[in-house]
C-alpha cells in the first residue's frame, strides 16, 4: 500500500480500487478549547492521483485569499502546480544520482 503524505494532506492507496487513493485532509477538533488538536480526516474515497493533486492545489489556493480575478486565479494555480512539479523534479534528480 502506498502512502503519500505532506503537511496539508495524506493520500493512501485504496486497497480495493487499485491505482486510486483515499484523500485525508487536516481538520481542527475542539477549535478554541483547551484540548484543540488537528487530525487527518477522510475527505474522499478512490480518487485518481491526478484528481487528488488538482483538488489539493485548489484547496491551497482557496486558503490564500477568497477573491481573485481570472488572471490572478490562473497565475496562482500555475504557481501551485509548479510547486508540485518541483517536488517531482526533486525526486527525479535524486533517482538519477542514485543510479
Amino acid at each position: 500500500m502506498i502512502v503519500i503524505e505532506e503537511k496539508d494532506f495524506k493520500m493512501v492507496q485504496s486497497s480495493k480500487t487499485g491505482p486510486f487513493f483515499d484523500l485525508f485532509l487536516p481538520y481542527t477538533v475542539n477549535a478554541g478549547k483547551d484540548n484543540e488538536r488537528t487530525e487527518m480526516r477522510l475527505s474522499g474515497y478512490g480518487h485518481s492521483f491526478e484528481y487528488c493533486i488538482d483538488l489539493l492545489v485548489k484547496i491551497r489556493i482557496a486558503k490564500k485569499q477568497e477573491i481573485y480575478t481570472m488572471k490572478e486565479y490562473m497565475e496562482t494555480y500555475m504557481k501551485e502546480i509548479d510547486e508540485v512539479k518541483k517536488l517531482v523534479q526533486h525526486i527525479e534528480i535524486k533517482k538519477e544520482k542514485d543510479e
